[in-house]
């Protein structure tokens, strides 16, 4: 087959994609299909058991617990996304507005008057109007329109998720940080203090004639390297905390932080990942695409409704008075006629708007599509990374402690006289390496098990404290899945997922 003829076939194959589901997602329940493997490489083939557990009060940490739930409250991203489920939902209300009647009501008062002979005469004639619009939904234009905009409503609910679980992830990852911003200071404190006993044991040593100004001058310059390395890491840790002033909606500076030194993991290492089909049920970034699809699929309907009659209803009922010479008389009027309006030529504009709606579902079908796949490499990336990780960290305790042993070794020789400074500095400079790259790779850990949670999806869907969007003021706040409730749409349905079958032992 030619290099044309493939091409061709996959853009055929993306249309009759696109066309099946503008015809089975007219309702927003039947998700897209796709093929995924039963298991991670790494992990199980076990679903995830309770995707709607407010994993982050689990974290051991009860500062960073109080200031999840605080910025839960408080983080402007997390209210703008509960703005955007606002207007989404007044806007699935101005889609379903059409199909009811439109009604108008005016009314209009008239004064004229002649001056016949000087004698000035007005008369006021007072009138009042009932106007009526229906157009009737026959070709189901209106309904598509309202179920296109139900399923942005969804949309934005699981943008909300989205929103949330970003910044749950941005918060933890940077208290992370300053922790190992602090951990690195005290590091290096500690390695100052090993730098200036050992400028002590080099002064001591020199009086008794065993050592020399180099030496003297070799053991201050190792020690003025490992101040000068101090600031930049209080700056950092600085910074850390500032930021996560930012995310709980306070001013930088006005927060007040204890941290912690302990970068062992927050949470149990032994989190399962669960199986790929649970990322379409439960990644809210996913869900947010898959909506999206909904929506495309559902304006390629209200594109081909332009291709048929619409029929208009319209009435109008007027009453009057007017003075007499035997008083106020009253009249009035009404009438009412039907319209029927079919389209006959239009430059082929109507094709061209369903093939631009179909182009855009095709789209939108892939960017769900890349999202999946991306989804899937994001866990696998993360599982890898965690088991290579538990390895790399025991491996590092190992050369800390190793290392330790060697710079007790040096200094003892050293001051038996059998060894050199040399020796002193090299080892305080190993040491020093081994326990900053202990807590790099403990950092690394705890913040490969955060992202773990955020990239399948854990805890999307869990109900917490947050702003109540105006469209459902009179009810409480609803997790996203069931946020098209708010405005009557009808709920997302769980992804139906094919698998391939295992294969045989």
């Amino acid at each position: 087959m030619s290099r044309l003829n493939i091409r061709s076939f996959r853009h055929l194959s993306l249309l009759i994609a696109c066309s099946l589901a503008a015809c089975k997602t007219s309702d927003g329940r039947h998700p897209p299909e796709f093929r995924l493997p039963d298991r991670f490489t790494t992990g199980s083939i076990n679903p995830v058991p309770n995707p709607y557990q407010t994993w982050w009060r689990r974290v051991g940490n009860d500062e960073l617990r109080q200031l999840i739930e605080r910025g839960l409250a408080n983080n402007l991203d997390i209210a703008r996304a509960v703005d955007r489920i606002n207007v989404a939902g007044q806007r699935v209300t101005i889609a379903g507005a059409d199909a009811f009647p439109q009604v108008g009501v005016g009314a209009t008062t008239q004064s004229f008057g002649t001056i016949p002979a000087g004698v000035t005469g007005t008369t006021s004639t007072h009138s009042a109007g009932l106007n009526v619009s229906w157009l009737l939904d026959f070709n189901g234009k209106i309904a598509k329109q309202k179920s296109a905009s139900e399923a942005e409503l969804r949309a934005a609910g699981y943008d909300f998720a989205n929103v949330r679980l970003a910044y749950l992830a941005d918060l933890i990852a940077t208290y992370i940080d300053m922790n190992y911003f602090a951990r690195t200071i005290a590091v290096t404190e500690g390695s100052i203090k090993n730098a200036e006993d050992t400028v002590t044991l080099v002064r001591n040593m020199k009086e008794l004639g065993t050592s020399s100004e180099l030496d003297i001058a070799q053991a201050q310059a190792d020690l003025a390297t490992l101040r000068a390395s101090l600031p930049a890491l209080q700056r950092d840790r600085t910074i850390a905390a500032n930021h996560i002033a930012t995310l709980i909606g306070v001013a930088a500076g006005s927060l007040t932080l204890q941290g912690s030194r302990s970068l062992e993991p927050l949470l149990s290492p032994n989190v399962g990942a669960g199986i790929p089909a649970d990322l379409i049920r439960n990644r809210p970034d996913i869900r947010v695409k898959e909506q999206l699809l909904y929506a495309a699929a559902e304006r390629i309907g209200v594109a081909r409704a332009d291709l048929l009659p619409s029929v208009t209803l319209n009435g109008t009922i007027n009453a009057a008075l007017s003075p007499t010479i035997y008083g106020m008389l009253g009249g009035g009027t009404w009438a009412f006629a039907s319209s029927i309006l079919a389209p006959v030529f239009d430059g082929e504009r109507r094709q061209a708007t369903i093939r631009l709606a179909q182009a855009d579902c095709h789209l939108r079908y892939l960017d769900w599509r890349q999202n999946v796949l991306v989804a899937v490499e994001e866990v696998e990336n993360l599982l890898t990374s965690i088991k290579r990780g538990q390895r790399e960290l025991a491996s590092l305790r190992d050369s800390v402690a190793a290392n330790e042993k060697s710079l007790s070794l040096t200094r003892a020789a050293m001051t038996g006289g059998t060894g050199i400074l040399l020796g002193v500095i090299d080892a305080q400079r190993s040491l020093n390496r081994s326990r900053l790259a202990l807590a790099q790779s403990q950092r690394q850990l705890a913040r490969f098990q955060i992202s773990l949670q955020i990239a399948i999806g854990a805890g999307a869907d869990a109900p917490v404290s947050a702003p109540v969007p105006v469209v459902a003021a009179t009810t409480p706040a609803a997790p996203a899945a069931n946020v098209a409730q708010r405005a009557g749409a009808p709920a997302p349905q769980p992804t139906a997922v094919k698998k391939p079958p295992r294969p045989a032992a």
